[in-house]
């Protein structure tokens, strides 16, 4: 068998009033009151749930208006079927439809939602573990427990776990420990409890506990965080920085590379230039020298003639 889903948690619808003839303020509308089509539980657990936005509108409206409450508010005996009403009050109350009171159908309402669907022995913890989350995106953390524990409420509610888990403090308090995420805050607040065993059974001590505990988780893992953030920005800013060292380095000595190859052609060029000097300046010489010598025993013979 499926188990219940939980409401959503919407407002209740405020289009229409059928059904209510009273004289009302221009402008101004009646809520419509949510209908029980069946005393199944799942089916129930909606109805309250409307049932409960329904009776807030009605008194917020009768707050602007002025109008009396119990002369706008439809009775539950007037928001279920009669044919559905007369056949709980013979096989399920055994009394006449007509002796039926407002009170004595609510009540056996509130009787059928606080008990186990099929009187079975609910595995409360288990039923808790599948259920009952803590919302880590929520990042208001006082906003974050405060719907933890809401959260149970709306579980206990929902499965029938109302008459369990009524009067039974200690086992909702180990319910909220055991479910407590992430793992450090759930070792945070055991440790609280080693310190202060009144934590077992005390539950709004133990919800002061578990936010101020969550806050200082939180607060550690922010720090974490920033430190994370900054080291990261440093390193990538030590890369970048180095990235552009070897690039530049990179550039100079190419650079460096090519003076040095066009430096080299050019020095072949000039030596070789002046080897080609030389050997021309050596040439010269040579041809000057021997034109002289060669001129000198010419005059040495004219004058002796």
């Amino acid at each position: 068998m499926a188990e219940p889903s939980p409401p959503k948690r919407s407002r209740a619808n405020t289009d229409g009033d059928a059904g209510n003839n009273s004289v009302r303020p221009k402008g101004v509308t009646l809520q419509e009151p949510p209908l029980i089509t069946s005393f199944a539980h799942e089916a129930l657990v909606k109805w309250k749930h409307e049932r409960v936005l329904y009776e807030d509108a009605v008194e917020n409206r009768c707050a602007e208006t002025g109008e009396a409450i119990a002369a706008v508010r439809r009775p539950v005996l007037k928001s279920i079927n009669k044919r559905l009403l007369k056949s709980f009050s013979e096989f399920e109350l055994r009394i006449p439809v007509e002796n039926i009171t407002e009170e004595m159908l609510t009540a056996a309402i509130d009787h059928i939602l606080g008990s186990v669907m099929n009187d079975a022995t609910p595995d409360v913890m288990g039923i808790m573990a599948q259920h009952l989350k803590m919302d880590l995106g929520q990042k208001d953390v006082k906003a974050r427990i405060l719907d933890y524990f809401d959260c149970m409420e709306e579980v206990i509610e929902v499965h029938g776990l109302g008459k369990i888990l009524k009067s039974n403090a200690r086992l909702k308090c180990k319910i909220i420990v055991e479910n407590l995420r992430p793992g450090t805050l759930k070792d945070q607040v055991k440790r609280a409890i080693e310190y202060d065993p009144a934590l077992k059974a005390d539950l709004h001590h133990l919800f002061d506990v578990v936010k101020q505990e969550a806050i200082k988780n939180q607060q550690a893992f922010d720090l974490y965080q920033r430190m994370d953030k900054r080291d990261s920005g440093n390193k990538d800013n030590r890369h970048k920085k180095q990235l552009g060292h070897d690039k530049k380095q990179a550039i100079n000595d190419k650079k460096q590379g090519t003076m040095t190859i066009e430096d080299q052609h050019r020095g072949q060029r000039t030596g070789i230039a002046k080897v080609h000097r030389r050997m021309v300046a050596c040439t010269a010489d040579v041809v000057i020298t021997g034109w002289r010598t060669a001129r000198l025993p010419t005059k040495r013979r004219r004058g002796k003639h």
